[in-house]
């Protein structure tokens, strides 16, 4: 993923490439790969939130060491 490249600029371009604003309806989005470990814990809730624009039922990341460090922090709370 390029340093700047944002959440929604890689969803918009995997729904223009062939799933458009309804390519999800009735199913599942998942979310793996290099582009999805680097990211944070937010930025996985937008895609997720994302897969719903989409017509899907749900979005889902691949949990990983950013996730188990963000349920940390959340255990100090």
């Amino acid at each position: 993923m390029r340093k700047f490249a944002q959440e929604n600029r890689i969803l918009f371009y995997e729904n223009g490439d062939g799933i458009g604003a309804d390519g999800a309806t009735h199913m599942s989005m998942g979310f793996l790969g290099n582009a999805v470990d680097v990211c944070e814990c937010g930025v996985r809730a937008v895609m997720s939130n994302m897969a719903i624009e989409a017509g899907g039922k749900c979005g889902l990341c691949a949990a990983g060491e950013k996730t188990r460090e963000f349920l940390y922090t959340l255990r100090q709370i």
